[in-house]
C-alpha cells in the first residue's frame, strides 16, 4: 500500500498475519556464515516468540518462517533480528490479527447509493482499540467523504458514511486505513434515479392457475438490469435486460397452487433501485365466476401502486410487506504477509 514519509524522510509498512499462522522473516547484512536469533516482541518489549541459531549464508543473509502463538492478542508487534556475533539488532513492525483473519476487511451496505444517501461500512480483522479512517474515493482518486471510527476490543467497527449531495454518478471506492499501514476497500456505485417514470402492466388482467402470464415494464435505460418479483406468494423471476426502448418483460406460468385472488408484480432496477408495481388476478375456473370480481393489469412509476383497481388489489395482497431482496457484493481481501530485516555491523537499528 502507498505510505507517506515522515519528517525524517522515512517510510514503513506493517504487515498483518493471523495469530497461529506462519510468516516469513528475511534478513540481510548480518555476519556471514554465522547465526541469528529472531524474536517477536509486543508493544511493552515482552518476547512472545523466539527462534535461535538461524544460520546466515556467505553474504550475511537468512530466511526463516516464524509463527506467533495462536493465543496471541491481536495488535502491533515487532520482529527483531539479533546478530549472535555482534549483538547488532534490526527490527520491523508486524501486526497480529485474529485467528483466521489474514488481513483487515471492509464491506459496504448497500453497494449502490444515490447522492445524499448513507451507506454502512463494516470492518473486521483490524487491530483492537485503534482508529480507522474511512474514505469515499471517486474514480479520479479524489476523496469526497471521510469519517474516523474506533475499533472495538475484537478489531471490528461499523460506521455510516454519507455520499455528498453533489457526487457525480459513477464507480466509487470505500477505502479504510489505519496508522499502522493496514488497508482494505470495497466498491460503492453512486447512481441518480432522477424523476423517471417507470410503468408496468400484465398482459392478461385475469388469468387461470397454470396458465401463462406476461409482466411488462418500461421506462428503464437501454441495457439496464431489472429484477421482477411476483407476490403475494413470492415468485422471483430471472433478472432481465431492458431493450433499446427501455422495456423489459417476463413470461411465466402461474403456479397451479397460487392463491385465487389478486396478486402484484414488482420490477426493480438492479443498479438504481427504483421500481414499478402492477397487479393481476388469479381465478380458479374458466368461467371466472369463482370470486365475482374483475381485474386491472396496469402499473405506475417509482414505488407507487398500480392504477385502476390496482390500489384495492395491493391493499388486499399486503403489498406493504412486499420486499425485493437484492444480493450485496462482499469484498473480502486476504493475503499472506512477510517481513524483512536488515542489520549493519557498524550500528544498532532503532
Amino acid at each position: 500500500p502507498v505510505a507517506t514519509a515522515d519528517a525524517s524522510g522515512e517510510v514503513s509498512w506493517t504487515f498483518v498475519v493471523p495469530a497461529g499462522t506462519p510468516t516469513t522473516v528475511t534478513g540481510t547484512g548480518y555476519t556471514p556464515d554465522s547465526t541469528v536469533t529472531v524474536e517477536v516482541r509486543d508493544s511493552e518489549g515482552t518476547v512472545v516468540a523466539t527462534l535461535t541459531d538461524i544460520a546466515t549464508d556467505g553474504e550475511g543473509g537468512f530466511t526463516t518462517p516464524i509463527t506467533v502463538p495462536v493465543d496471541t492478542t491481536p495488535g502491533d508487534y515487532t520482529v527483531v533480528g539479533i546478530d549472535d556475533t555482534t549483538s547488532t539488532e534490526a527490527e520491523t513492525p508486524l501486526g497480529v490479527g485474529g485467528v483466521g483473519v489474514s488481513e483487515p476487511t471492509v464491506t459496504v451496505d448497500p453497494t449502490t447509493a444515490n447522492p445524499g444517501d448513507e451507506a454502512t461500512v463494516t470492518g473486521e480483522g483490524w487491530p483492537p482499540s485503534t482508529t480507522v479512517t474511512v474514505e469515499l474515493v471517486d474514480e479520479g482518486g479524489d476523496v469526497v467523504a471521510t469519517v474516523d471510527v474506533e475499533t472495538d476490543d475484537e478489531g471490528s467497527f461499523t460506521t455510516p458514511i454519507t455520499v455528498p449531495e453533489d457526487a457525480a454518478p459513477g464507480d466509487y471506492t470505500v477505502h479504510a486505513s489505519d496508522d499502522a499501514g493496514n488497508e482494505a476497500e470495497a466498491p460503492l456505485a453512486v447512481v441518480d434515479a432522477g424523476e423517471r417514470a417507470l410503468v408496468s402492466s400484465f398482459v392478461t388482467p385475469r388469468v387461470l392457475r397454470g396458465a401463462e402470464q406476461t409482466f411488462v415494464a418500461s421506462g428503464f435505460e437501454p441495457g439496464e438490469a431489472v429484477q421482477a418479483v411476483i407476490n403475494s406468494e413470492p415468485l422471483i423471476l430471472p433478472v432481465a435486460t431492458a431493450d433499446a426502448s427501455g422495456e423489459v418483460s417476463w413470461t411465466f406460468v402461474v403456479p397451479a397452487d397460487f392463491e385465487v385472488g389478486p396478486h402484484t408484480g414488482t420490477a426493480t432496477s438492479v443498479d438504481v433501485g427504483d421500481s414499478t408495481v402492477a397487479s393481476f388476478e388469479v381465478y380458479l375456473t374458466a368461467s371466472g365466476d369463482d370470486d365475482g370480481t374483475g381485474g386491472s393489469g396496469s402499473g405506475s412509476s417509482g414505488s407507487s401502486t398500480g392504477n385502476g383497481n390496482g390500489s384495492d388489489y395491493l391493499a388486499r395482497t399486503g403489498t406493504d410487506d412486499l420486499g425485493l431482496f437484492l444480493v450485496a457484493a462482499l469484498l473480502l481481501v486476504a493475503a499472506g504477509a512477510g517481513v524483512r530485516l536488515r542489520a549493519h555491523h557498524a550500528r544498532r537499528a532503532s
